[in-house]
């Protein structure tokens, strides 16, 4: 039983105020980085699907009983966001924004500091640092993270990377975690945020220190100069798509946009009302509105639902075997592939596994096409939304759509 008066897990990512949350409660039992590389290693090792969620769970639960934290200031726990609030039913959670430009300059500024000349980084093993990377942002430069002119030269999908990451990942954590356990605040607001702490966690707010800033980064100036208008054009979509996570949760945060968010779900308002007088379509009204292509329907129930549509953004290999599109092999038929963007079947364990880290890649550019799918399918093409429907309603839709893809599946066999 955990008897902790006080249990705070950070579910922010880096470089948002990390260290100064733990400086803040060093008058409790705080740690920032406890087992940080092993940490990484089994958090990844889930993410590409070479440990389960089990596996997973044993492990965390290991941790914090090795540490035995009141304040867990980790910088990679948003990575288990889908796990620690049944694992610690009794802790509360904290989610720390930044805005994204700002973040992905830190973030790689970080980077360059660690790595560049005389940084510590070197003391880290190459290939852990180079997996954490391209984790991250694929077009990092691996081993080379302190050369300005490597990050020069990947400065477009950098960018594209970096604010993608940001985007999916904060708006991922914002859907898992509890609202009634979470607090959401700005990394701006962090420091002076003694009072909202006490508050969501129980503790005597005169033993929470105010006005303090650790850690602060001395390159971000520099690598937002690397990074120019690429990181400006990147940063705007994620952007928004954040604060409109944050306005759904009842939250506003000073210090990014709000008014074009709450007009864009306006719109999707009306669109939810349209949705209220149809009736659910039955499984050869989907098939026809996917045009026989499993991928294209499941496309439809995540336009169709918030939750699974951020849970795919998580973990997109997990989401397509739940919905029996787990096996590349079963997708290629005598027209060839399913997906005209998805690379030849290599042979061997990958083409049973979509969750092999040959389709990476793949599937990183199925969650980036989700955006633009759902703004191209034409309105009588759409499924119902989720909260237009009751519970039962809904599980018959699913079930519905399973089949057809099941059906698209026989029918590529045959």
């Amino acid at each position: 039983m955990d008897d902790r008066a006080l249990h705070l897990i950070n579910l922010s990512l880096p470089k948002t105020g990390s260290a100064t949350l733990a400086r803040m409660f060093d008058r409790h039992r705080s740690v920032h980085e406890l087992w940080h590389e092993r940490s990484v290693d089994a958090l990844l090792d889930r993410e590409e699907g070479s440990r389960t969620d089990d596996d997973l769970d044993d492990f965390l639960i290991t941790r914090d009983e090795a540490g035995r934290p009141e304040v867990d200031a980790a910088t990679f726990l948003h990575l288990a966001g889908d796990r620690l609030p049944e694992l610690f039913p009794h802790a509360r959670f904290l989610i720390v924004v930044r805005p994204c430009a700002e973040w992905a300059a830190s973030f790689l500024g970080m980077l360059m500091e660690v790595f560049g000349p005389g940084g510590w980084g070197t003391a880290l093993a190459d290939d852990w640092v180079t997996r954490y990377a391209a984790h991250v942002a694929p077009s990092l430069p691996g081993t080379d993270l302190g050369s300005r002119l490597a990050i020069t030269a990947a400065r477009g999908p950098l960018a594209a990377e970096l604010a993608e990451y940001w985007g999916t990942r904060t708006t991922g954590t914002l859907s898992l975690a509890p609202a009634d356990r979470t607090l959401v605040t700005t990394v701006g607001a962090l420091s002076g945020a003694a009072g909202a702490l006490s508050a969501h966690t129980g503790v005597n707010v005169g033993t929470i220190r105010t006005g303090v800033w650790s850690n602060r980064g001395h390159m971000a100036v520099d690598a937002r100069r690397l990074l120019g208008d690429a990181l400006t054009e990147a940063a705007s979509a994620h952007q928004q798509m954040v604060v409109a996570a944050v306005e759904a949760a009842g939250q506003h945060l000073e210090g990014l946009p709000h008014d074009e968010p709450i007009a864009a779900a306006a719109g999707m308002v009306e669109l939810r009302q349209a949705h209220r007088s149809m009736s659910l379509p039955d499984e050869q009204e989907i098939a026809r509105r996917c045009r026989g292509n499993g991928l294209v329907a499941l496309l439809l129930l995540l336009d169709a639902d918030d939750a699974l549509r951020r849970r795919f953004a998580l973990n997109p290999a997990a989401v397509l075997t739940d919905f029996g599109l787990g096996r590349p092999a079963d997708l290629l038929g005598v027209q060839g592939l399913a997906c005209p963007a998805m690379p030849e079947l290599p042979g061997g364990i990958a083409d049973e596994d979509v969750a092999s880290s040959y389709w990476r890649g793949w599937l990183r550019g199925g969650v980036r096409q989700v955006d633009p799918y759902r703004a191209a399918v034409p309105p009588d093409h759409r499924l119902p939304h989720r909260s237009d429907l009751s519970p039962a309603q809904w599980q018959v839709l699913v079930e519905r759509v399973k089949s057809v893809i099941a059906g698209t599946l026989d029918a590529i066999e045959r």
